[in-house]
């Protein structure tokens, strides 16, 4: 059974930080919520806050610039899956993409979502540490951008610090 929980629409990145500092622990970051609604659902995690980051346009977005694919933390799988500029780019990612769940997850799921959840069965990050991605993390104290490899530290465990939203993925590009 689904507890009762507030959400929290951010509409800048300063403002989420914010947020994420006024409800520390007692607050998740949500975007798409495929995994996190389960989980709130099952019972096996519970926050009485979300931060709803989905109206932040400078989560949105695919971009390459200088042979590094720069992917928006609510850009969805279903938005890689199709875009134009991430099958030229990694071919490899926009393959694994269509073969995510289902349709109404990759739809709703994001990239960002699934590397904070850190499930050890997903398939996004394990390729995305072998291509030597990174993650650009926003908190109190600024910007961080670390290697995905080290951002997940284990099972359902990152390095991501109770006031930071992760921003976006960056992921070199072979030329």
């Amino acid at each position: 059974m689904l507890r009762r929980f507030q959400v929290h629409r951010a509409t800048t990145v300063a403002e989420a930080i914010e947020l994420r500092i006024q409800f520390g622990d007692d607050a998740a970051v949500y975007a798409g919520g495929t995994e996190l609604l389960l989980a709130m659902k099952l019972g096996v995690a519970r926050w009485p806050h979300l931060i709803d980051i989905k109206p932040i346009a400078e989560l949105r977005g695919i971009g390459l610039n200088e042979n590094v694919l720069r992917i928006g933390a609510t850009v969805t799988h279903w938005d890689l899956e199709r875009d134009a500029t991430v099958a030229r780019a990694i071919p490899a990612l926009s393959a694994l993409e269509r073969n995510v769940a289902n349709v109404r997850v990759r739809a709703a799921g994001t990239l960002a979502g699934n590397i904070v959840f850190a499930e050890p069965h997903a398939d996004p990050p394990t390729l995305l540490m072998a291509l030597g991605a990174r993650v650009l993390l926003a908190g109190a104290k600024g910007r961080r951008l670390i290697p995905l490899a080290e951002f997940v530290t284990g099972m359902y465990q990152t390095a991501l610090a109770s006031d930071e939203i992760l921003v976006a993925v960056e992921v070199p590009v072979a030329t």
